[in-house]
């Protein structure tokens, strides 16, 4: 953590200040195109719809335990559980439908 110039507290592995490298925003492109293929299997349509390559390698890359991810299907492992959530979001919405 370190505050920026206004005093703030910011946390440059946020995914608001990740810069991917070439290789992540790649993988991050691989992942857009599966959410592309999956888009009406539970939650990939929001990865779709609402990111970029370039945000999807924020999601994987910026959070805990992912320094280590290399590949395609290691990244997709890691995005995965964000994924169920947006999953578990539009179910809830569909269930709140009158």
């Amino acid at each position: 953590m370190t505050n920026d110039d206004d005093g703030y507290t910011v946390n440059p592995a946020h995914p608001i200040f990740f810069s991917p490298t070439e290789e992540q925003e790649k993988i991050g492109q691989q992942i857009m195109d599966y959410a592309g293929d999956h888009y009406n299997d539970g939650g990939w349509d929001v990865i779709y719809e609402c990111h970029t390559a370039a945000t999807v390698a924020a999601l994987v890359w910026s959070y805990g335990g992912a320094e280590d991810v290399t590949t395609f299907e290691q990244a997709l492992e890691q995005i995965k559980p964000i994924v169920s959530v947006y999953d578990d979001r539009e179910a809830d919405a569909k269930n709140s439908e009158f």
